[in-house]
């Protein structure tokens, strides 16, 4: 729902699957790095550094390539991401567990956290406009 706990929408094995498809993607086109778009305040276990670590050296001891798992953004709060980068095309991206084609659903918690940043966007762009 609207407004659930993240925790109540945790996908198992999601970032091992999709972190360890990237690592084979970039182990065969030779790109040692994949950043890891975690922010501040993910709750999981395979979001961490310990995790980061360990599927980096799998990967890479897999595969025999250099590869590496970062999560630049992983101090930083949604709000933080935002201020950082106003002018970004942020109403090109969305996050829904429930899309409707390429719409969200406006129902779970990950549209609730959508919305949240847009009124801090709208908010932000006002107190920043010159008078």
């Amino acid at each position: 729902g609207y407004r659930s706990a993240d925790a109540s929408v945790y996908l198992p094995g999601r970032n091992l699957l999709l972190l360890g498809l990237a690592g084979v993607y970039c182990a065969r086109r030779k790109i040692p790095v994949v950043y890891f778009g975690a922010l501040k305040g993910n709750p999981f276990a395979d979001s961490r550094p310990p995790f980061l670590r360990a599927i980096s050296r799998a990967v890479s001891l897999a595969l025999g390539a250099p590869f590496r798992a970062v999560a630049p953004f992983r101090r930083w709060s949604k709000s933080d991401l935002l201020a950082r980068f106003p002018g970004a095309p942020y109403d090109r991206a969305f996050s829904c567990l429930n899309p409707r084609g390429l719409r969200p659903c406006g129902a779970c918690n990950k549209c609730a956290e959508g919305d949240k940043a847009r009124r801090f966007l709208s908010s932000t762009r006002k107190s920043n406009v010159i008078k």
